[in-house]
C-alpha cells in the first residue's frame, strides 16, 4: 500500500501489520519476519512513506520501525495508532529501528500546518 497522506497519525493509520502463510507451515511468517528485522526489535513497521510529509522530511523511510512515540512504547501498529493524533502544529519524537540500530526522529507536524 502507499501512504497519501501527510501526518505522522495519517501514516501510523494507513499501516498495516499483514502475516503470510506459507504452504505446509504451521506458523504465520510477519512482515517483520521478511523484511530480515530480527525477532527482539518490537514495533510497527513502516511500508511506505509520502515523499512530501513532514515524517520523510525527518528521515523515516520503509523498512524502518517506530519502537517509541513520544517516550512510549510501541509494540505494533494498535499502539502506534492510539499513540499518534498530534494536531497539526505539533512535533512527535520518534525512536526509530533502521538497518540495525535505534535513532530518534522529531516530525514536525506543522510542516503540515496551513
Amino acid at each position: 500500500f502507499m501512504f497519501s497522506s501527510n501526518t505522522i497519525s495519517d501514516t501510523i493509520n494507513e499501516t498495516i501489520a499483514t502475516i503470510f502463510r506459507i504452504p505446509g507451515q504451521d506458523r504465520p511468517i510477519s512482515t517483520f519476519q521478511l523484511a530480515g528485522i530480527p525477532s527482539e526489535v518490537k514495533g510497527a513497521l513502516i511500508t511506505s512513506v509520502d515523499e512530501t510529509s513532514p515524517a520523510w522530511e525527518a528521515g523515516l523511510r520503509p523498512g524502518d520501525v517506530i519502537q517509541q512515540i513520544n517516550r512510549q512504547p510501541v509494540t505494533g501498529a494498535e499502539d502506534a495508532v492510539k499513540l499518534t493524533g498530534a494536531p497539526a502544529g505539533r512535533e512527535t519524537l520518534l525512536r526509530v529501528w533502521s538497518h540495525g540500530g535505534s535513532r530518534y526522529l522529531t516530525v514536525d507536524e506543522a510542516q503540515n500546518a496551513g
